[in-house]
């Protein structure tokens, strides 16, 4: 037989696996006969974009030297959100989807009338790229065959699964 659907991924994100079956009953073998050629299993990896990971902030650096000599000042100390560094978001669809990293401007952040820095804090990329899978349909019926006897006999109609047929792993009608 054909194979069957395929199992649901072993992971959501950072590459899994998922299989499909099939019997060897169209027909089965009998009488002696040779089983049917091939593996009655089939493999593939999935979800093999890499999962999020949370950003987290570094330990706080040194103090920046006092800003007065005397009397009242400030300073500062800066972290970074490096450890890890947040990386890209989870995809948005099952196939065919978008996802996302941000980034602020904080190292060091703009002050006293300095420039924020260049560029988005967003970039967005392509991810699931696999096409999702269709679903088979079915045509209409054509026209009715010619009957088997003169008296008596049998007529057929005939469909396919072709409206759509299915691709990438879609059901069949």
């Amino acid at each position: 037989s054909d194979y069957g659907e395929w199992s649901t991924c072993t992971e959501k994100c950072g590459t899994g696996s998922r299989t499909r079956t099939r019997t060897c009953t169209n027909p089965a073998p009998l009488h002696g006969g040779a089983k049917c050629p091939g593996s009655d299993t089939d493999g593939e990896k999935c979800n093999e974009d890499p999962c999020p990971i949370d950003g987290n902030w570094s330990d706080y650096g040194e103090w920046s030297t006092c800003t007065e000599k005397c009397g009242t000042g400030s300073r500062t100390r800066t972290r970074t959100c490096t450890n890890p560094a947040p990386e890209w978001s989870t995809c948005s669809e099952p196939c065919g989807g978008k996802r996302t990293k941000t980034r602020t401007c904080t190292n060091p952040a703009p002050l006293h009338g300095g420039a924020k820095c260049p560029g988005s804090d967003t970039s967005e990329g392509d991810c699931n790229e696999d096409p999702c899978p269709i679903n088979g349909g079915w045509s209409g019926y054509g026209e009715w065959s010619t009957c088997s006897e003169p008296c008596g006999g049998k007529r057929t109609k005939t469909r396919t699964c072709t409206n759509p047929a299915p691709l990438h792993g879609g059901a069949k009608c």
